[in-house]
């Protein structure tokens, strides 16, 4: 975006893009903060039925849902605000990135909403039933299947790279955003097929280096937006 066409962009757009992409960026990374911690107070066991996990369960295992759970709206509202900063001809891809999103936040927003709010305060109250079939543990639980959000927020990734690139940090924000978004293929693969940690591991890791840079990329364009308009 050339600084005429920054200075175009509504105040209140570049603000709340600024402070949506910051905290994106933060909940992103802290994801991948909190797997490390989970994994080493509480590594993942094998599922033997609800039984045998609840006797085990400690409130650890669901840290990392944590951060997931706001990430589903500062990432919509990061991506509402790449729309209006887009340039007339390349609205089209930021409109995908939106509507894309949407279903990752939807989708994201409702399964740890679940292990959150359910299958936490269930376990905690010693009501098992039914819980076999939502807990995040047993690999055949609603909660995988809710969990292909994020190939839909990776498509939405792909699609959005397209806004950018007319600059050095445009071009940084565009490979980015592809390096995540090509990954969603595996991320569809691997659950449907249920290729389990080895399928997960490569996209996983690229989606928690990637997404949090391009996030921090994208508040400097803000910033810098803002700053031109004043």
């Amino acid at each position: 975006m050339t600084a005429a066409s920054a200075a175009s962009l509504p105040r209140a757009v570049a603000r709340l893009g600024f402070g949506s992409a910051i905290a994106s960026a933060v909940l992103a990374f802290g994801w991948f903060v909190t797997m490390i911690i989970q994994t080493i107070v509480a590594p993942p066991q094998a599922w033997t039925g609800i039984e045998a996990f609840a006797r085990t369960f400690q409130p650890v295992q669901l840290l990392n849902f944590v951060p997931s759970l706001p990430l589903a709206s500062t990432f919509l509202v990061m991506m509402v605000c790449v729309y209006f900063y887009a340039a007339e001809p390349k609205r089209i891809w930021a409109l995908l990135g939106v509507a894309f999103t949407t279903v990752y936040a939807v989708m994201a927003s409702s399964n740890y909403a679940i292990q959150l709010l359910v299958v936490r305060a269930s376990l905690a109250a010693g009501e098992t039933e039914g819980l076999g079939l939502l807990s995040h543990a047993n690999s055949h639980s609603v909660f995988w299947a809710l969990a292909t959000s994020y190939g839909y927020m990776s498509l939405a990734m792909l699609c959005a790279a397209w806004v950018f690139g007319a600059d050095r940090i445009g071009r940084w924000i565009r490979w980015l955003f592809v390096a995540v978004g090509v990954t969603a293929p595996l991320q569809f693969v691997g659950v449907l097929f249920e290729l389990g940690v080895a399928a997960g591991a490569l996209p996983g890791l690229v989606w928690s280096l990637a997404t949090p840079a391009a996030c921090l990329l994208l508040a400097v364009v803000f910033r810098r937006a803002d700053a031109v308009r004043a």
